[in-house]
């Protein structure tokens, strides 16, 4: 009886101990479980870092000189484009000119025939030679209107009747044939009926000694030119000749457009 109340009072307090010492005891061990779960753990993070930066490092690698590669490419598709297409405006402009200086010089040509013819005819009414200079603008669709101007600069036949009578000795295309010159091409000017610019090709008519006997001016409107100079206007896809205004110049500005884009 006494061992087993010994037993008794002995067990509880060999329990307790017992059960101290096995906490002490893994409180080592748990404490290293932890520590190695997060060891494990940022190994584990370093490692996912290090295997992130990899990939975009080796993607960097591949990508990077095939962008270059095709940004090259590129740039050298579209020099040589914007070259074939400054070619091509250039040739254009060429064939502009070219046609330009035709027009002008068969213009000339066709106001000496009529000059000579108005000049030649004194007795020739004024109902009639305004018919000629009729018949001579409708022929010549870039023309607003032609004038016979006798040599004190006044308008005597003209293919608009609001300009018999005007007074054109303080123009260009007038001053400059007086002083000499067999034919000449004007400045831009404002028409003063329709007000849009225009610019005049006039012609002097001569007898033999030289002496002025009238000059013949054709009122050319730069917008109607596009069709005689082989220039269509306003299309998608083809040239656009815009006239503009310059002090003693006349300048015919070529604009290419293609799908909307000038």
């Amino acid at each position: 009886e006494s061992f087993s109340s010994n037993l008794r009072k002995t067990t509880p307090v060999s329990r307790r101990r017992s059960t101290g010492r096995n906490l002490t005891e893994s409180a080592p061990i748990s404490r290293a479980i932890a520590s190695g779960s997060s060891l494990f753990d940022m190994s584990w993070s370093r490692s996912g870092m290090s295997i992130r930066k990899r990939v975009v490092l080796l993607l960097l690698i591949v990508f990077v000189p095939f962008l270059l590669l095709e940004a090259n490419v590129f740039h050298s598709w579209y020099q040589n484009r914007k070259r074939i297409e400054l070619q091509a405006n250039l040739e254009l402009a060429r064939a502009v000119a070219i046609n330009f200086e035709t027009y002008l010089q068969g213009l000339l040509r066709d106001e000496l025939a009529l000059g000579l013819a108005l000049a030649e005819s004194p007795s020739m009414s004024g109902k009639d030679r305004n018919r000629m200079l009729e018949k001579f603008a409708e022929d010549n669709p870039a023309a607003r209107g032609m004038y016979w101007i006798t040599p004190d600069g006044t308008v005597t036949a003209s293919s608009i009747r609001s300009y018999l009578g005007a007074g054109v000795g303080d123009r260009s295309y007038f001053r400059e044939v007086a002083k000499g010159r067999d034919g000449f091409v004007s400045e831009l000017f404002r028409g003063k009926i329709t007000g849009s610019p225009l610019f005049a090709v006039s012609r002097g008519i001569r007898d033999g000694s030289g002496a002025l006997l009238g000059v013949v001016a054709a009122a050319i409107d730069p917008e109607l030119l596009s069709g005689i100079l082989g220039v269509p206007r306003q299309e998608r896809g083809s040239a656009a000749g815009e006239a503009k205004l310059r002090p003693n110049r006349i300048t015919f500005e070529i604009r290419i457009k293609a799908k909307g884009k000038s």
